[in-house]
């Protein structure tokens, strides 16, 4: 698709949507009947039709063509009335890629607010697991042995 130079000769079949073009440039009044032979015939090359890739191809040519000329007769308009929509657009995908969920539950909180202020999760590392002040001496038991005590979650520090 594309543009044609003045002046040309176009047949064009309306019901299937076909034109024809003639090969060499008409000169004299018998190679327009000589096209026009061809066309009756059956000879001449039919181009465009009514197919579904034809359609998406008009389509497709039409928009671009439309844009284009709008650029050229007013760039202004023309970064108006492309440009605004695709600043909104992009503005709401960043808010939705970047929004916090509003499902967020206590304990997912509380593990948050630990982690900010440096506390430890709820095992705690193995240093600190081994470390004097988490070890009891059990008495109850004759060898005296030495366990680690439990630290609370802190959801059981709420309850208590």
């Amino acid at each position: 698709m594309g543009e044609v130079d003045v002046p040309s000769v176009i047949v064009l079949n309306t019901s299937n949507q076909q034109y024809f073009i003639p090969k060499e440039d008409i000169v004299s009044v018998e190679d327009m009947v000589r096209f026009i032979n061809e066309v009756l015939e059956g000879s001449a090359e039919a181009r465009g039709g009514d197919g579904i890739f034809q359609r998406i191809r008009r389509i497709v040519y039409d928009a671009t063509s439309t844009v284009v000329s709008v650029f050229k007769t007013s760039p202004l308009l023309g970064c108006f009335l492309f440009g605004l929509p695709l600043g909104v657009i992009s503005i709401m995908c960043y808010g939705i890629c970047t929004a916090d969920s509003g499902d967020v539950s206590e304990e997912t909180d509380s593990v948050r607010r630990e982690t900010q202020d440096g506390e430890l999760s709820d095992e705690g590392s193995d240093e600190d697991q081994d470390s004097p002040e988490n070890m009891e001496i059990l008495e109850g038991s004759p060898e005296h042995r030495t366990e680690v005590k439990d630290e609370k979650s802190p959801l059981e520090k709420k309850e208590d």
